[in-house]
């Protein structure tokens, strides 16, 4: 917009920036939901006959068959279609993800019964838990729940096979910030620095399998609760990712 002084000549000029990069984010988002849910659509619906199939001819030739090859095919179907199915359930839990239902409560329990659920499932790892004194927040438990077993799982795929292998999980607050963290941390290979600014990308992955829509879901419910979620190198070695929640009085 261009100023005039009183004698009508040019005085100067107001530039107005607006920041749409979130904006843009928010549209792409969408974008991807809409190719996970026709994506989900399209290949659910064969898999269950195609696995009844291969089942089926387990039951009714497996044991006439002398070829350890005909069980072996049947039993790779199953397991295969069975992987597609995984991949199905986490395109539409992406593409429909609910909207929250924040009330007040606390992060404590929610965190230890995830961290338990991986202890019991992935005992080669060495799980700890250091919780602080912390004030409520706003938050849906499903949802959290939901979250932190996605960044817990995360980890124990990473670490499948590895010596030595522990996963350390804080609960800790700023009271003058008016925020609560959760921190989880491995021992892993770690990750790149090209890698980090794109974990939180649908359908970006660094390991071989997977849909690469783990961490965009998170960070999804994290947004939801009015929060933030990143990622950084673990000293010596491995990966922290530090979730940020504002506590209920802050939030109200």
């Amino acid at each position: 917009v261009a100023l005039m002084d009183s004698e009508g000549g040019d005085s100067g000029i107001v530039a107005v920036f607006e920041n749409i990069s979130e904006l843009e984010k928010m549209q792409r988002l969408d974008a991807w939901k809409e190719v996970a849910r026709r994506i989900a659509h399209e290949i659910k619906n064969p898999l269950t006959p195609i696995k009844l199939s291969a089942e089926r001819l387990e039951r009714k030739f497996g044991p006439a068959v002398a070829d350890p090859v005909f069980t072996q095919c049947t039993g790779l179907i199953v397991k295969q279609v069975e992987h597609l199915q995984e991949m199905v359930r986490e395109f539409s839990t992406f593409a429909k993800l609910p909207e929250v239902a924040l009330t007040r409560d606390h992060l404590e329990p929610i965190l230890r019964e995830a961290v338990a659920v991986f202890s019991g499932s992935h005992t080669a790892i060495r799980w700890t838990v250091r919780i602080e004194p912390v004030p409520p927040v706003m938050l849906d438990r499903v949802a959290m729940g939901h979250a932190l077993s996605n960044i817990l799982l995360n980890a124990a795929e990473v670490l499948a096979g590895q010596k030595d292998a522990r996963v350390d999980t804080v609960l800790y607050s700023r009271k003058r910030k008016g925020r609560v963290y959760i921190e989880i941390s491995d021992n892993g290979p770690g990750i790149k620095p090209e890698e980090q600014s794109r974990m939180f990308e649908p359908y970006y992955s660094t390991k071989r399998s997977g849909t690469g829509l783990g961490l965009t879901i998170v960070k999804s419910i994290v947004t939801d609760h009015h929060g933030h979620i990143r990622v950084k190198p673990n000293e010596p070695a491995g990966t922290t990712f530090i979730i940020e929640l504002p506590t209920a009085r802050s939030e109200a």
